[in-house]
């Protein structure tokens, strides 16, 4: 659905900002501080986080709306317990498309630690977003890594063949 709507330059156009308020409104109602946060450790929950960092409304972190947004999910999960952090990590492991994660997600997340980045500079401060950032980044590469190691062990399993059927099958 997402990438019919954003194909459609003129329906995007129309909706974006709607989606920006509805995903803002949707985040907020998730958790408002740190102490709602620590609640946010089951699948279905963060299911939809995973969504959101998927969807166009995140697709440039140098737009404040779409910083915004990828902001305010980074400081849910910075704000989650452990076991919560651990699960979204799972959830972008089985529940997003390999290539989503690697050729989309890990470029979202690394380009929004950049304009934190730019952004601290310009303020010239260190911000509680760029440690926010760095251990959101480290999810997604544990995330990234835990990908690379199912598809590398997939390619490399071979179905064991018995040498007597493989001389059977080149002598006929």
């Amino acid at each position: 659905v997402f990438n019919g709507i954003v194909n459609n330059t003129d329906l995007y156009e129309r909706v974006e900002v709607h989606l920006i308020q509805a995903t803002i409104h949707g985040l907020t109602r998730l958790a408002i501080d740190h102490v709602d946060a620590t609640s946010l450790v089951h699948r279905d929950q963060l299911r939809g986080m995973a969504s959101i960092l998927l969807s166009p409304v995140c697709a440039d972190p140098g737009l404040p709306q779409s910083y915004e947004v990828i902001a305010k999910i980074i400081r849910l999960v910075a704000w989650m317990p452990p076991n919560g952090r651990r699960e979204f990590q799972e959830v972008i492991v089985d529940d997003c498309s390999e290539e989503d994660v690697l050729c989309n997600l890990v470029r979202r997340v690394r380009n929004h630690c950049d304009e934190t980045v730019r952004r601290a500079y310009h303020r010239q401060r260190l911000s509680p977003e760029i440690w926010e950032d760095l251990m959101f980044l480290q999810l997604m590469w544990g995330a990234n890594e835990a990908i690379a190691k199912s598809l590398d062990q997939s390619l490399t399993m071979q179905p064991e063949v018995c040498e007597q059927e493989v001389g059977l099958n080149c002598s006929q």
